[in-house]
């Protein structure tokens, strides 16, 4: 921190508090909580390349004045606590995207505007950084930002790959030139009779995009402290050493076809002798695979959760934020995207049970060292398509909700399974499919399902119980925010040709003895 307008030698016996993170292979993303006294002042510089900008995101307890500065008019600044910026606004919030040329600036917080100390809370983002949807637990309303915070019991991340294609001619050591990632990353609170803990967790795919080819990976980091130190962490994998210790464990290789849909889920539970974590995926509508059951052992537990929190850093100083992002394969990679076409979902499992999406999302993730280069992140159709570009756009724009019924079952017979074939975006998801089946006296059967990706999609309900007959088939498509769209369709349920069989048996096996017995009786005259 800075007292505006002291000279150089009574600066330099101030004690500095180190009031920004940033891990050098990952681009320069800077994000802290601190206070400022009355006409003090804190910054850092940060670099910014490829002709982008900076992202910026804070609030503070009482308007600050928020500068960008060149590193001439900052050293003016430093001396005089006065002169011109690059930017500069007077607020207590601030959420956007400011373009700036290729070079090194300095990001100023200062104090005038009040006369008590101040509180700042903020996130700035410089590419190289990881790039999808990402939850801070931050909600912009009108012009200002406001923290909150949301506990679940698990997360899931649905991933479309329409098209992808990595490439750095000088990866680090252990990546691949044309290797990716997609990853979900949460914060894991852990609240035990002594204190609490974090843990970061990590559900991964691994993508060599040159052929296509990919494997699923976890990890578990202690976010307690800045190096992860772990231990008394058991499951299908082990402890390995990258800044620290950590766990992981990876599944075989499997080919990913083009535009399949990848589940991604991390569920969570605890007993008093730690937090269970379940890693799982999912390719396609098909069952979850859980691929890794891993115990943190930690005595004392009295809870665990997976946590968004904008009013506060874990122990380690990290954000309480959840993510899923695209990004250089592993080590810290920074990768460039030739192409890229990746649609992206994330939901919580909240502790009623209930599916829900994030509040409030942004484009950057920033609790992973992997980054890219050269892309960006824009709503679409009700998820998020991440491709090639330096934009920076809204991700809280609402897409118009449509359902459309493309194909139903309107003859059956009965036993069998009634199909309906339906195409849905836009809205906010997930979606909840209801299906009420009435025979005009009232619903004879009746269900509903979830939908996390727009898609087209069948569904099947066996029609168990149904006599023959006619129904109408009700279908209603329910979004997040309670927009439905409903459907009436026909449905004839005739007999079972085994039941017409049973029947036509038993009247000739009827005739057959008759006929026997008549035969029989002609024999003995």
């Amino acid at each position: 921190m800075r007292r505006a307008g002291l000279v150089l030698l009574s600066i330099s016996l101030i004690v500095i508090s180190v009031s920004q993170f940033a891990l050098p292979t990952r681009g320069e993303a800077n994000w802290y909580l601190i206070t400022l006294a009355p006409r003090w002042y804190d910054y850092f510089s940060i670099n910014v390349t490829q002709g982008d900008g900076l992202y910026v995101v804070f609030y503070s307890s009482s308007p600050v004045t928020f500068m960008i500065m060149t590193p001439t008019q900052f050293s003016y600044f430093n001396e005089t606590g006065a002169g011109p910026a690059v930017y500069s606004v007077v607020a207590s919030s601030y959420d956007g995207f400011i373009p700036l040329p290729n070079g090194r600036y300095y990001v100023v917080f200062f104090n005038n505007a009040t006369d008590s100390d101040v509180t700042i809370h903020y996130y700035v983002f410089a590419r190289p950084v990881a790039t999808g949807i990402a939850d801070y637990g931050l909600m912009v309303k009108g012009n200002a930002v406001q923290p909150y915070v949301e506990k679940a019991k698990a997360v899931m991340g649905v991933v479309k790959i329409n098209g992808l294609y990595a490439f750095n001619s000088t990866p680090p050591a252990g990546a691949d030139k044309n290797g990716a990632s997609i990853q979900l990353n949460v914060v894991l609170q852990v609240n035990t009779v002594t204190g609490s803990q974090q843990l970061w967790l990590q559900n991964v795919i691994y993508i060599y995009t040159s052929n296509f080819t990919a494997y699923i990976g976890d990890a578990v980091w202690n976010d307690t402290s800045f190096i992860s130190l772990l231990h008394n962490v058991t499951g299908n994998g082990e402890i390995g050493f990258s800044l620290g210790t950590y766990y992981g464990y990876a599944t075989n290789y499997f080919y990913l076809s083009p535009s399949s849909i990848i589940y991604l889920i991390i569920n969570t539970s605890y007993t008093p002798q730690g937090p269970i974590i379940r890693f799982g995926y999912a390719n396609g509508s098909g069952q979850v695979v859980w691929y890794d059951n891993v115990t943190a052992h930690i005595p004392g537990t009295l809870s665990a959760y997976i946590l968004v929190d904008g009013f506060n850093f874990t122990k380690g100083l990290s954000p309480y934020d959840a993510e899923l992002v695209v990004a250089g394969e592993a080590y810290g990679e920074a990768t460039y995207f030739n192409r890229a076409n990746v649609e992206l979902a994330m939901f919580y499992q909240l502790p009623n049970g209930q599916w829900a999406p994030p509040k409030y999302l942004l484009p950057f993730g920033i609790h992973t060292e992997e980054a890219a280069d050269d892309l960006y992140t824009a709503p679409y159709e009700g998820v998020f398509l991440v491709e090639p570009g330096y934009s920076v756009t809204n991700l809280n724009e609402v897409f118009p909700f449509s359902f459309k019924v493309l194909n139903s079952t309107a003859v059956t017979i009965e036993g069998s399974v009634y199909t309906l074939t339906f195409n849905a975006s836009g809205g906010e998801l997930p979606y909840t499919l209801s299906v009420e089946i009435d025979n005009g006296s009232g619903v004879q059967l009746r269900d509903s399902t979830h939908v996390f990706f727009p898609t087209t999609s069948t569904y099947e309900l066996p029609l168990r119980g149904l006599s023959p007959g006619n129904y109408t088939v009700i279908a209603s498509l329910t979004d997040y925010s309670g927009r439905t769209i409903t459907y009436q369709l026909p449905l004839r349920v005739n007999p079972s040709p085994m039941s017409t069989l049973g029947t036509t048996s038993l009247i000739v096996l009827i005739v057959f003895v008759i006929l026997v017995a008549i035969a029989l009786a002609k024999r003995r005259r």
